[in-house]
């Protein structure tokens, strides 16, 4: 059974259209309505020939916002829509530049100390055990000889590491002992 007094919607519409600067269509452009007075949001897309529709729509005051990939964002603020009105409002996009976007969270603490010259950080074993080296893992390398030697060559009395002697004669080979590198 139909209603004898019909009841007139107070709902309107808002719609455009969503075109580059040489007016070519852009399908797929994400439009975002959000309500200033009472901060709802609502968002739609862009269909192939560029147009968009919000439909069941209260009066009030309005921002639209239109993104689409590659170009920048087109943004309007202070529209109003009036009871039973349908409104156009047409964004036109202008070509942009790549944008990228660096999420940083507080468990991403940097080992670089910016008001020092500092640079720190932490290793394991195994951190060092996986580091990549060209006689294979560092586990499997030769270890370096640790403890000292006196050159023949220099002073007899100048202790040197046993792998290298440092001091002007150049001496490779310390001591029977050590291994020549």
């Amino acid at each position: 059974m139909l209603d004898p007094e019909p009841r007139a919607s107070t709902q309107g519409s808002i719609l455009g259209s969503v075109k580059d600067a040489q007016g070519a269509v852009i399908p797929n452009a994400v439009v975002t309505l959000t309500n200033t007075d009472e901060g709802t949001v609502r968002s739609a897309k862009s269909n192939g020939v560029g147009d968009y529709r919000f439909q069941d729509v209260k009066s009030g005051h309005y921002a639209i916002l239109v993104s689409a990939p590659a170009f920048e964002k087109w943004a309007i603020s202070g529209v109003v829509l009036d009871v039973r009105q349908e409104l156009r409002v047409d964004a036109k996009l202008s070509i942009g530049t790549v944008q990228q976007e660096v999420q940083v969270t507080g468990d991403m603490v940097s080992a670089i100390e910016t008001d020092t010259p500092t640079i720190s950080g932490t290793f394991t074993a195994d951190d060092t055990n996986n580091l990549p080296s060209i006689h294979g893992p560092v586990s499997a390398a030769p270890a370096l000889p640790t403890s000292s030697a006196r050159c023949p060559a220099c002073r007899p009395t100048a202790t040197v590491p046993a792998f290298h002697c440092k001091a002007p004669c150049r001496t490779r080979s310390m001591s029977p002992s050590t291994a020549l590198l």
